[in-house]
């Protein structure tokens, strides 16, 4: 989170848009976790296993410690897998955003090519060069709108909206 925001200062609706937002991505930040490692951790073993079942007082501790070191090595893989999906999202909607600011100055060049008359032979390529610009903007456009489609297919993926 760059910069925290006193969620009460805003109006109710932007408020608890803000509040969806940020809990969506509370997974995909670690120092979050932090805070309340221990007490999780300590829940979870104590609810898995609440009491020894014929183990002796050593055998029951080796098997806690041995089961606090799983959850922990568990937790990090969960996380581990869930930050590559944290960054495509992010990439994904930077690259949605982009892709649409090229289709709307792909859609002001078709309108300009149209606008304007036919080059002359003995004056600037104005038409032409238009031309070959929307039909760059148009390459770039759809690239970008493919890169996050494959990247997407790559990760095994879909949305993770």
């Amino acid at each position: 989170m760059d910069k925290l925001v006193n969620l009460a200062s805003l109006p109710k609706e932007e408020a608890i848009a803000q509040v969806f937002n940020l809990a969506r991505d509370v997974f995909r930040q670690k120092d979050v976790f932090d805070e309340v490692w221990e007490e999780t951790r300590s829940a979870f073993i104590n609810k898995h296993l609440p009491k020894a079942c014929g183990q002796s007082d050593e055998e029951f501790g080796e098997l806690t410690e041995a089961a606090c070191d799983a959850f922990d090595a568990g937790f990090e893989k969960a996380f581990s897998d869930v930050q590559p999906a944290a960054t495509l999202d992010r990439v994904s909607d930077m690259l949605n955003d982009e892709s649409a600011a090229a289709w709307q100055v792909f859609n002001v060049l078709a309108f300009m090519v149209e606008a304007v008359a036919d080059d002359t032979p003995d004056g600037l390529p104005i038409r032409c060069t238009l031309v070959n610009l929307r039909e760059q903007v148009e390459k770039l456009a759809t690239n970008l709108m493919g890169l996050v489609h494959n990247a997407k297919l790559e990760t095994g993926g879909a949305d993770h909206a």
